[in-house]
Formats: C-alpha cells, structure tokens, sequence
C-alpha cells in the first residue's frame, strides 16, 4: 500500500487542512483492515498538531511582513518538499505534505544524546527548526573523543536503547529479567556489574504472564515496599496506541529508566513475523519509546527451534535483530550442568560489553551468578565453575567433571588440588582403572566464589546516581 502524506487542499478562508489520500496496493486490491486502522491512527495525531501547525505558520507571516495588525493575509510562507519544489497551499499538488512536529527528549533522561541549538549554518530560522542537521561545530563541541554511553547497568544495558533479550522456551529468561528489574530498583549489583546508585523506577509490561504468576514471582525475588517496581499485569489495547500514550506519559511522569515487555510474541500482531516489513512496523514504536524517553527498554523474546549462531536464532525476521541497539541470547550450553547457562552479546557496545557470560542459576532463593566469560581461565573463575558443578550434579568422576566444567587436564589438575587443600572438595576411589577418582562437595555451606568481572576487560564500577 502506498500512503502519501498528508495534503493540503485550499478553502474559503484561506486555511490548510490536512487530510490523508491513500492509493490502492499495486494488486488493485483494497486496504486490509490492519492498513485502515495505521491510518486512522494516524489521522488522530494529525488532527492534535493541526492547530500548533497552523499557529506557527500564522506567526510566521505576521513575523516576515506578509500580514499587518488586525488584517488577515491571502499568501502563505513559501515551504519546500524534499525535492526542493515550492508547495504552495492554493496549488492542488498531490505532492504537498506537512510535516509532524517530534517530541524531544525529556531533560530528565540521563541520556547521552546531545541536543545542540540552531548552528550558525541556518541562522535559528523557524523554516528548519524541525530539520536541524548537526554541523561540525555541533559534533566537536562536547568534545573531540568519543564517549561512553550513559549505562543503566554498567556495560549491559545503556539509557535510551532498545534491548532484547532472547532464548528458547522455559530457558530462564524471565528470571533473569525480573532479578534486573529488582537489582536496578535496588540499586545492586546485576551479574557483577553495578546499576545506578540509589536505584532507579522499573516498569514491568507483564502480558503474557498469569497475574498471579507474575506477584509469585516478584515475592520469590523478595520483593519490598521501598523497591521502586510498577508492574502492568495485563495486555495493552490497542498494542501501539496504549505504548505511544498513555504509557509513555506514564513513564514520563514516574521517571521510569527501565520499561520491559514480557514478552514480544504476546504484545505485537504482524501479519507475518518472518516479514521485515510487518516487523519493523512494529517495532519502531518501541525503539522511538526509548528514544523520546530516554528509558531503556527491555524486550523479552523467543529462539526458533532450529537455533542458530550470532543472533540468527532469534525467531522472525531479520529486521527484528538490525533494529536493536543491544541483543543478549540465553542458552543451555553445550555439556553443561542444569543450573548453568550461557548468556551471549551481539550488539553495537562491543567496546564494553563481553561477548559471552557463564552464569550459574544458585542460592535461596535462587538467582543467576556470573562465572565470567567461558574463555576466562582465571583461578578463582575455574574455582567456581568446579563448585557449582559439584553442586548441581553432585558426585562425578573425574572425567566427567572435566567435560561438565570444560577443563583440560593440566588447569583441571591445579584447580581441584586448590580446592582439595581449601577442604571444599573430598576425593574418594583409587585412580586406578575401573576406580576412578569421584569428586564431592564437602558441604553445601560453601559458598560459589564470584570472581571479578573481568569479562569486559575493566573493573566493576559505582555508577553515578
């Protein structure tokens, strides 16, 4: 279907209205009812702006001479399309459109967009205050080196970006998106990696849970009454319209700096998910939330079932995975123990996020630990990787152990005669064949040491509040 903007038509008095002329689709079939609904959908925002848009447009003819005091003007200020040709009102030109103001980003948005003044290149002029190119002057002047994001999460989740969060089903992925929402509420900790001191207001999307569910859950966690947690409970209706309104006033007004949507498949309604297009219809509403709000937003989403490597297991089209600033997989692993899981990166912070995270799902209650990264071999890492084995999978073998924790004989070797001499582990049968040496976690007191996060190749940080 192809949509023209709108056009202005002229009429008695001289004024602009704006209206949506639309063709047919290349098959000379009509609009289907998704298509009709986008474009009343549209019409309303139109119809909210046509005053501001007429105001200004009356303000600049009084301004540049084109009116006098108390007398109304029959010309309007010369406008341009992208083409460069005039568009003048009184002309009936398919090819006239007016452009919708955008709402800026909010003051409170600790974000790290920069939003420079009108550049000497266009004087501050009215005519391109909506189009206002940075020019050299604006890039330089908040320095000449690049800077860091501005992080929710210390090098996982940057303020301002649309994040995704993607692993097959019954995986862990809520889990792990909930014990986020309450270390950033709390101001704790995430996997090692601080979040914002003092904490920060969570917004949890909640519409594909049981209602009852999602309060068990929150109280496994220990959720309390100074946590700084608004939950949604409930499908949004309509999807798009309910995001771009009333929640983005929401969030405004609490100063909410994490939104997550649990999950994708339960918000959005393409009419293909493996359509580039359809998906990044809908997607785009969410990517200009954490935009003009500043908040990051967390999208919950599943795998296919064919898997796959860099990102191409996530399931739909591959418009989904380009539109993300940040896109973390959750997966099983290869000859891991049950409670362990592989959490990998793709994404534009490649700079400060590590690529992969070993984490292990422990403790009472239970929540995931960072392991470091599986190509991390320090000792402590290798250390805590042996311990939540033996945990998990109680006594094994010393072949077994070392497939499980992925160890070679020499740093298997080092590693459990370290932890032999800390009384952490106890050894029973001879070594010889048929008797193979079995490994036991002396007692479930010990604590899983969590190493440093080295992973990112920078220590963990305090973040400023």
């Amino acid at each position: 279907m192809t949509l023209n903007g709108p056009t202005i038509h002229p009429t008695t008095n001289e004024t602009a209205i704006a209206t949506y002329s639309w063709g047919l689709p290349p098959n000379g079939l009509p609009p289907n009812g998704h298509q009709k609904r986008l474009l009343a959908q549209e019409a309303r925002l139109l119809k909210k702006h046509l005053a501001a848009i007429e105001a200004r447009r009356f303000l600049h003819r009084r301004t540049n001479g084109h009116i006098s005091s108390g007398s109304a003007s029959q010309s309007f200020p010369s406008l341009k399309d992208r083409e460069g040709r005039e568009m003048n009102p009184r002309l009936r030109d398919s090819d006239r459109f007016v452009s919708l103001p955008r709402p800026s980003l909010g003051k409170d948005n600790e974000s790290d967009s920069p939003t420079p003044g009108p550049s000497a290149q266009n004087g501050g002029s009215n005519e391109t205050a909506a189009f206002r190119p940075w020019t050299a002057v604006d890039i330089l002047r908040r320095g000449t080196q690049p800077r860091d994001p501005s992080w929710l999460c210390d090098s996982l989740i940057p303020l301002g970006r649309l994040v995704l969060l993607s692993a097959y089903a019954k995986v862990g992925k809520t889990e792990l998106a909930y014990q986020l929402a309450l270390d950033v509420a709390r101001g704790e900790p995430f996997l090692g990696y601080a979040t914002r001191s003092g904490g920060r207001a969570v917004l949890i999307l909640a519409v594909e849970e049981h209602p009852e569910d999602v309060r068990n859950r929150l109280l496994k966690h220990g959720v309390k009454l100074t946590d700084q947690m608004h939950v949604y409970p409930k499908r949004l209706a309509p999807p798009i319209g309910m995001l771009l309104t009333t929640v983005r006033r929401y969030i405004a007004q609490h100063k909410i700096r994490l939104v997550i949507l649990d999950t994708l498949s339960s918000w959005w309604a393409p009419e293909s998910e493996n359509s580039n297009v359809d998906v990044h219809r809908w997607i785009t509403p969410l990517l200009d939330l954490a935009r003009h709000t500043g908040a990051a937003v967390l999208v919950l989403h599943h795998d296919r079932k064919g898997g796959g490597q860099y990102g191409e297991q996530v399931r739909g089209g591959g418009d989904l995975l380009a539109q993300v600033d940040q896109a973390f997989m959750l997966k099983r692993g290869k000859h891991l123990p049950k409670t362990q899981r592989v959490l990998e990166n793709e994404g534009r912070y490649r700079r400060w996020t590590p690529s992969a995270l070993l984490l292990d799902y422990t403790g009472d209650p239970p929540r995931y630990l960072s392991l470091g990264t599986p190509k991390d071999r320090s000792i402590e890492t290798l250390k805590a990787r042996v311990i939540s084995t033996l945990r998990s999978e109680g006594t094994l073998s010393t072949g077994a152990l070392m497939k499980k924790t992925a160890l070679k004989w020499k740093s298997f070797k080092k590693i459990i005669n370290r932890l032999l001499a800390e009384k952490a582990v106890s050894r029973s049968g001879t070594g010889h064949k048929g008797d193979p040496h079995r490994w036991t976690l002396r007692n479930d007191d010990h604590a899983t040491p969590v190493p440093r996060s080295s992973a990112s190749e920078r220590p963990t940080r305090r973040l400023l509040a």
